[in-house]
């Protein structure tokens, strides 16, 4: 019988690998590949031996990128960053997923911490997000359509010439990889593909920022595509910030770099985190000095909106995603039908809106049930169902933790990613189930616990970009 592995086996095997072949300080072209493609070849090594599943809807096929196209070439010409001569203070790459706010799309991480700022200052720049921009575009926002278009086009026609050492070498880890896991991974294959991107999209970055000159960069999150804009602020002298925005452990291969000896070029300058606990929960490859406590102030906002909302003593929040959703949605299933007298809610992710119907079909005998209700929008406000619901089921998501600091009395399920989890776990905050019964039997075994104000988001400090500034020794 084949070995199942967990999470925290292939993290494992990841950091070893680093550590036996130095690969965080590998280079092929001048580039450290393996800083650039690390994330991907572990979401890779999570697919192919089933511990995950898709996290998110993807639009990949030919036939969505030409329904995209003409969006792709209106936003190429109409906003493309490198449109016009002038320069700015700061330049931010915001999240391109929204949540609708009081009937406006908002980009949850950053767009409270630019409240007030003087747009004249700084560019938003934005992916497509499934293609798409979701919401108004801002007078001072440009978009990476045309990077996306350049990219697709570029990366078809690049040619990258490896040496036989090289060769060498990535088949060497490959190797070891395949027989470890019992998978089929082409990691030639990631990597030449990483070579293209990060040469393209580096050169697109560096003559972005040699044109608008910023003082600093802003972003929500640095790692996958991002880490060419971070080479590309390193090698012309520009700090780079990056705003938190999920979960930070040492199971995430984006920001925990236990083997790191010397800088890693492509991680951001500073961290500002949501609070101090996720600051002791992974090794960051920066001084800790560079690791701020900012707060969320989104999170800070909707919990004085909706926390003192009377509470159903008999509403269960199921917080889903993609990565697991298939197994949370049928353990919802079987709690909704043994307890008919709770009222069961499953919220999706939004990366789970496009595809649930055709890949969750337990969901379809869910909603059947007369106390039970799927949310595959926007329009619910998660925060208010943390004020309305006592209790709360989930793996490994940042809106956990939420609910948390909502005072909800949480599960959390024995699926892969559960060990995000943890420390919470061994702070007696959650409790861990493997099966409906284990909800049921533990439904009325909670302690009250208290959680400190700024615990897992501060709530005291407030964080602002003239905090930026003041750090820089640069005028606002």
């Amino acid at each position: 019988m084949p070995r199942t592995f967990e999470i925290k086996d292939v993290c494992e095997k990841i950091y070893d690998l680093e550590s036996k072949y130095d690969l965080l300080n590998y280079q092929i072209n001048n580039i450290f590949i393996w800083q650039y493609i690390r994330y991907k070849v572990y979401l890779a090594i999570t697919t192919q031996t089933k511990i995950y599943s898709t996290a998110h809807t993807k639009k990949t096929k030919g036939i969505d990128i030409l329904k995209a196209l003409p969006r792709l070439i209106f936003h190429s010409i109409l906003h493309n960053p490198l449109a016009g001569n002038y320069k700015k203070d700061f330049l931010h790459f915001n999240d391109s997923r929204k949540v609708l706010v009081d009937n406006e799309f908002v980009e949850i991480y950053s767009d409270y911490f630019l409240k007030g700022i003087d747009r004249s200052k700084y560019d938003i720049i934005e992916e497509p997000y499934l293609w798409k921009h979701y919401g108004k575009s801002k007078p001072n926002q440009k978009n990476l359509d045309y990077l996306y278009f350049r990219s697709y086009l570029l990366n078809a026609l690049t040619k990258i010439k490896l040496l036989e050492t090289d060769l060498d070498f990535l088949n060497q880890v490959e190797s070891e990889i395949n027989t470890y896991f019992s998978i089929n991974l082409n990691f030639k294959s990631i990597a030449l593909a990483g070579l293209k991107l990060f040469k393209n999209d580096y050169k697109f970055y560096f003559r972005l920022l040699k044109k608008r000159r910023p003082k600093f960069i802003l972003m929500v999150f640095s790692y996958e595509k991002r880490k060419a804009l971070v080479a590309a602020c390193k090698d012309l002298g520009i700090p780079s910030f990056e705003l938190q925005h999920g979960t930070v452990s040492r199971f995430h291969l984006g920001y925990h770099y236990p083997n790191s000896v010397g800088p890693i070029c492509y991680f951001p300058d500073y961290f500002i985190s949501f609070g101090k606990f996720w600051q002791e929960n992974a090794d960051f490859p920066i001084n800790n000095q560079n690791v701020i406590t900012g707060g969320f102030p989104y999170f800070t906002m909707q919990k004085s909106r909706f926390s003192k909302l009377k509470k159903n003593k008999k509403q269960i929040l199921f917080i889903s995603q993609g990565t697991i959703g298939k197994k949370l949605s049928n353990l919802a299933l079987k709690l909704a039908k043994k307890l008919p007298e709770f009222k069961i809610i499953y919220k999706l992710h939004p990366g789970e809106y496009e595809r649930w119907k055709a890949e969750y079909t337990c969901l379809h005998s869910f909603v059947s049930l007369e106390n039970t209700q799927v949310l595959d929008d926007n329009i619910t406000n998660l925060y208010q169902l943390f004020g309305e619901s006592s209790y709360q089921v989930g793996v490994y998501s940042t809106a956990i933790y939420e609910g948390i600091s909502f005072g909800l009395k949480t599960f959390i399920v024995d699926l892969p990613g559960s060990e995000f989890l943890d420390k919470a776990v061994q702070l007696n905050l959650v409790k861990k189930v493997n099966s409906e019964n284990e909800i049921i039997e533990k439904l009325n075994l909670f302690e009250n616990h208290e959680i400190q104000k700024d615990y897992f988001f501060s709530e005291t400090l407030k964080f602002k970009i003239e905090d930026i500034y003041n750090k820089l020794g640069i005028q606002y």
